[in-house]
Formats: structure tokens, sequence, C-alpha cells
């Protein structure tokens, strides 16, 4: 007899960003807002898209940063939207910039860019709101 497997409704946030004080908050955060949310983190554009090329580790929702070492945030939304797996995956921008350039960018694919509030509570409240985006 074959195996099933059941899957539950948990959803699972990928976080990529470089600081990683940001990471941590935004884990803190969101296990705030979700405990069952699982939130996998990566560093780099290059680790995500390692992350995003398993199937065991696809998201409901991709948190990126922009300014990153290596490959940054929007080479890497570049090639997720490239990706026929990935690109119906939910991103945003969730970045310190506030440059008029990379929302203009961002936007030309769809994604939205939020600025990273500077207050816990206002960090709960817009996780709150991608999470709500979710259901």
């Amino acid at each position: 007899m074959m195996q099933t497997t059941i899957h539950t409704k948990q959803r699972t946030v990928l976080c990529v960003d470089d600081d990683d004080d940001d990471r941590e908050l935004i884990n803190d955060v969101i296990k705030e807002v979700d405990k069952s949310c699982l939130v996998l983190n990566a560093t780099s554009g290059e680790e995500a898209l390692r992350m995003l090329s398993k199937e065991e580790t696809r998201p409901n929702l991709i948190l990126l940063d922009i300014n990153m070492p290596g490959m940054g945030g929007k080479e890497t939304l570049k090639k997720i939207k490239a990706s026929e797996t990935l690109s119906t995956i939910p991103v945003i921008v969730f970045t310190t910039s506030t440059n008029p350039a990379d929302a203009a960018f961002f936007s030309d694919f769809g994604v939205s860019v939020r600025t990273k509030p500077d207050r816990f509570q206002t960090m709960v409240k817009t996780v709150e709101q991608f999470l709500a985006e979710l259901s």
C-alpha cells in the first residue's frame, strides 16, 4: 500500500536578508504573530535560490531584502520570476531602502516594497498584514 503525505496548512516564510539582527527580529516577530509559522532563513540570494530549488523548502511567502553582498534582491527576484515553479510564490521586498528607483524596479514585477519599521510593535503590525495576505 502506498503511503501518502498529509499536508498541513502550516505557513512557511523564507526570510532572505544578510543582516543577522534584521533576520532575528523578523523571525521573532513572525513567531509572535503566528507561532505555527515555519521560518526559513537565507543570508544571500544564492542561498535563497538553492533552498527554493528543493520542493520541500518552498515557502508560502518570500521576504526579500534588496542590498545583500553577492546576489542582491533585484537579481534574486529576476531569477525567481523567471522560474516557472517559483514565479507564483508571493514576494514582498522588505528593506531599509527608500530609493524610489528600487520601488519602481520591483513594481514592474508586481512586487511591493515595504520599509522595515524601526519599532517592534510597528513590525508586528506589518508582519500581521503580510501573513493575512496569505490567508
